[in-house]
């Protein structure tokens, strides 16, 4: 079924003169912010945001919720040509009433030699320092480069141990962690299933979130959080997958039909 026209319109986005500003001059001297404060006022710049769910009765007492020990919110790496993924963690933050570790990548990478010498150099500087300012664990792009390897085990490492340490760990994550086609959604890349299964075994309930356009809004649609089922230890590669399927298929059912297909993974 294809999508009707005005399924296809799509909002505008535009950045915050003055909260831009701010925030670029925070960047250069590596001085803290409030994720939270910053995109309620980057969301601003949103033509048109529509939420479902109610994300802030997650946190209520006695909500489905209130029993974990924190939250992983998984969200799908929307895409399409002209889109900007940094807008959803943006939209999520602005509407999450607390503050949020988010995990994100350390560089843009391509397959061409210009830009993977312009742009990827200049982007893991940026994103090294975002991620200094807001506190997030920056982890080595998808596909994986083969002299990152260590370098992605450290940062979940350090994620396992911010988790530990918190009373209340809110953490934001992109399973795919790579741009799919456009309209469609990929599997996670081996060993993220594994990642997230060791952070709903530190106590995190898992909330599937579905972020898409439709109708000339950028959408977000918060499911009820879950938990894993009984995990088989001397199955990790199974478990790998499995836990990758789970999660997908819960941030699949938040999305509109025509959004739910899957692209074949990179090799």
């Amino acid at each position: 079924m294809r999508p009707d026209t005005a399924s296809l319109r799509v909002p505008a986005y535009r950045y915050p003169p003055w909260t831009t500003l701010a925030i670029a001059l925070g960047v250069l001297a590596g001085r803290p912010r409030l994720l939270a404060r910053d995109s309620r006022r980057l969301a601003s710049g949103i033509s048109c945001l529509r939420v479902a769910g109610e994300p802030q009765a997650l946190f209520a007492d006695g909500g489905r919720a209130a029993g974990a020990r924190g939250l992983l919110f998984t969200f799908n790496h929307y895409s399409r040509p002209g889109f900007k993924v940094w807008w959803i963690p943006i939209a999520m933050a602005s509407v999450v009433p607390c503050e949020m570790h988010w995990v994100m990548a350390t560089a843009w990478t391509f397959p061409d030699w210009l830009r993977s010498h312009t742009l990827t150099p200049l982007t893991t500087w940026l994103f090294h320092r975002l991620a200094r300012v807001y506190g997030f664990t920056p982890m080595p792009p998808m596909p994986p480069r083969p002299w990152e390897l260590t370098a992605r085990a450290n940062a979940v490492r350090e994620v396992l141990r911010w988790t530990r340490a918190q009373a209340r760990p809110v953490i934001g994550l992109a399973p795919e962690g790579m741009d799919p086609p456009p309209g469609k959604m990929m599997m996670p890349p081996a060993g993220v299933g594994r990642f997230i299964d060791h952070l709903a075994r530190l106590g995190l309930a898992i909330v599937p979130v579905g972020a898409y356009e439709e109708g000339g809004a950028l959408c977000l649609d918060f499911g009820q959080p879950y938990a894993l089922g009984a995990r088989d230890e001397n199955a990790r590669d199974s478990r790998d997958r499995e836990v990758g399927q789970i999660v997908m298929q819960h941030i699949a059912e938040r999305l509109p039909p025509h959004l739910r297909s899957f692209a074949d993974s990179p090799a």
